[in-house]
């Protein structure tokens, strides 16, 4: 039995040596499944050998704590877990069965089956290091590698079950995926390691958001907001991004954490620049090249305009990354720049105005100029749509958010424009974009859509759309925007419906295979989008726009819940926005059921192509007007 066994450790080790790590793998597998408990070290053994040098420690570990538990009193096993130990810097851990092998005597059946580093322990100290998984994991999570940091991440927790760093970069990969249920589970063990962390709870407020829990985020981020200290700004500008996502029963908790932030962040900072001359430069502080949907929006603006700087707060490179860099006139990193320097930084540059397009979150970074003149900051655009952001001088309005604009900066700091922004249309259509037939006229009944992200899907959301669902015989509802719906959000979705007799009614959008354009595809099987509240959607709604989908709205009492009324102005369909609940159920029952809705379909595409919302040009000039026409007046105001 010894030669059949040896046979076949020097099979497996002749494809581990062959670079088919996979099939020596499942050959171990196989005889494992087939030999007796006794019988089965030697196998165990060769998986974890293969296992350590192909990258998963943590497995090798585990396998080889296994064999040494099934065959105590052989060296192999005890010398590899010495070794493996202290490569890995648990040297408590590698002493103790570095000690023990001197005991224990050799198995003959191993002999020639040992790599040679994994024979001394004595070598092995020398080579004392630590897991490279979680600074792998860091570095990828970073880049906006998100599978690759959750895989990196998991394998360091295979040799670290209670790695903290790792369990955040689980949470916030998955957390960037929309994952909101899976981020709460990492989170909640992480809470065992550590429970009284800021930042944990910050995390986890943010993670049941994205699940659309908003009512259980509350308790999290306040506990966070007494847990943090001072001198810790980062995680708080993070905790005022996060909050701006809560729905308005749970506004006054979000306010007070806004209010500090602005505090603390708020510099002792000189007057803004008044001269602004008709060719100045230009800066854009950016932290989001990788979120599309506010890029899809500044682009069409921002092109048009001459000798601009990017201060990009992010490492991440991806096509919007560098469509925006192409786009300016000087490209910066702003990485890791403290504000004071990054302040120096843009005033060395001469800057006479600075666009804020910083979402609060971890990249965020709000200069703080100090000693000398400094630039205009105008506050602009960002996502989530804030109210207010740090050392802000202006903000620019719109005729949706004017009204909210002044009541948060004073009339006299509000820079007007008729159409807030433009949206980078298609250029061309692809097959898949163009405009479908009406799909109640072949279903025989109206189909509405709810696009876009859990975290949009609070309870006033459902109970806008399950009353709008009620009002409207025999209508459906689709929801899509997910790759991969969690079931855990498919079952809680379900259940709130159901609360309202609608369970049967509503349906998830499945994976598309081979589809280039997931979203287009969700637009043909709909016949009108349904805006979320009280924080509405973004690129989603000028895309149904574009698709020849009617969008419906309600105004929002805060930025965040303007941001589609905006669209629709600027669409010039301000019939689709509502004051009111009941007037936003009327407005989509209307829709669904109006004899033009398929002209309608067949026409919107080219409407909305001739409107201001896709006249970049336009708006960038009418933006760069109301700064310069502000800075002459508060020039006159001066003198």
């Amino acid at each position: 039995m010894s030669k059949d066994v040896k046979a076949k450790l020097l099979e497996i080790l002749s494809l581990a040596e062959s670079s088919k790590p996979a099939e020596a793998l499942d050959l171990c597998q196989s005889e494992i499944a087939i030999c007796s408990e006794a019988e089965a070290p030697p196998f165990l053994f060769m998986m974890a050998m293969i296992s350590f040098y192909n990258g998963d420690e943590g497995l090798a570990l585990q396998l080889l704590e296994r064999a040494h538990s099934l065959d105590p009193n052989c060296r192999e096993y005890v010398e590899a877990l010495a070794n493996m130990c202290t490569r890995l810097g648990h040297m408590t851990d590698g002493l103790y069965y570095g000690k023990l092998a001197v005991a224990l005597r050799p198995n003959p059946l191993l002999a020639g089956l040992v790599p040679p580093d994994m024979s001394s322990y004595k070598a092995s100290l020398s080579q004392v290091g630590m897991s490279l998984h979680n600074m792998k994991a860091q570095s990828a999570l970073q880049l906006g590698n998100f599978d690759l940091a959750i895989a990196e991440a998991t394998l360091e927790l295979r040799i670290n079950p209670t790695c903290l760093d790792s369990m955040i970069v689980i949470a916030e990969a998955m957390i960037a995926k929309d994952h909101g249920y899976g981020a709460t589970a990492i989170l909640k063990g992480a809470m065992h390691v550590e429970g009284r962390s800021a930042r944990l709870h910050a995390l986890l407020g943010e993670a049941l958001i994205c699940a659309g829990r908003h009512d259980e985020a509350v308790g999290h981020f306040e506990v966070a907001l007494s847990l943090l200290d001072e001198d810790e700004p980062t995680l708080l500008s993070h905790l005022a991004g996060a909050v701006n996502l809560l729905g308005d029963n749970n506004w006054p908790v979000a306010e007070r954490i806004i209010d500090r932030h602005l505090r603390e962040s708020q510099g002792g900072q000189r007057a803004p620049k008044t001269n602004l001359g008709d060719n100045g430069l230009s800066g854009i502080l950016w932290d989001q090249c990788h979120e599309g949907p506010l890029l899809d929006f500044l682009l069409p603006v921002l092109k048009p305009q001459e000798n601009t700087v990017l201060y990009n707060l992010s490492l991440r490179k991806d096509v919007y990354s560098e469509l925006l860099r192409n786009s300016v006139m000087r490209p910066r990193i702003g990485v890791g720049i403290d504000p004071s320097t990054l302040a120096r930084i843009m005033q060395g540059d001469g800057l006479d105005f600075l666009f804020n397009f910083c979402a609060p979150r971890e990249e965020a970074v709000f200069p703080v100029f100090k000693g000398t003149e400094r630039p205009l900051s105008v506050h602009w655009l960002n996502l989530p749509m804030t109210d207010r952001i740090p050392n802000a001088d202006v903000v620019i309005a719109g005729p949706e958010t004017r009204d909210i604009d002044e009541r948060n900066y004073g009339t006299e700091n509000v820079l007007y424009v008729d159409t807030l922004m433009a949206y980078a249309f298609p250029q061309s259509v692809a097959e898949e974009a163009e405009i479908s037939p009406l799909p109640r006229e072949t279903r025989g009944f109206p189909t509405f859509g709810l696009w876009g992200s859990p975290s949009r899907i609070t309870l006033e959301t459902i109970d806008l759309v399950a009353r709008t669902l009620l009002g409207t015989r025999n209508s459906r509802l689709l929801l899509g925007g997910r790759v991969t719906w969690e079931d855990e959000l498919i079952e809680r979705l379900t259940d709130i419906f159901g609360g309202y007799g609608l369970s049967n009614r509503i349906f998830f959008q499945p994976p598309i295979e081979g589809s280039t354009d997931a979203e287009a595809e969700f637009y043909h099987q709909i016949d009108l989008l349904l805006d979320t509240t009280p924080v509405s959607g973004n690129a989603g709604i000028a895309k149904a726009l574009w698709m020849g989908i009617p969008v419906v709205t309600l105004r929002g009492k805060r930025r965040a819940g303007r941001f589609g009324a905006s669209i629709l102005h600027a669409a010039g369909h301000k019939d689709w926005i509502a004051g009111s609940v009941a007037e936003y159920i009327e407005i989509a029952n209307g829709l669904a059921n109006c004899a033009e809705l398929p002209d309608i379909r067949k026409t919107l595409r080219e409407q909305v192509l001739a409107s201001p919302l896709a006249d970049g040009e336009r708006v960038a000039k009418a933006v760069v007007n109301a700064i310069r026409d502000w800075g002459r007046r508060a020039s006159l105001s001066a003198n």
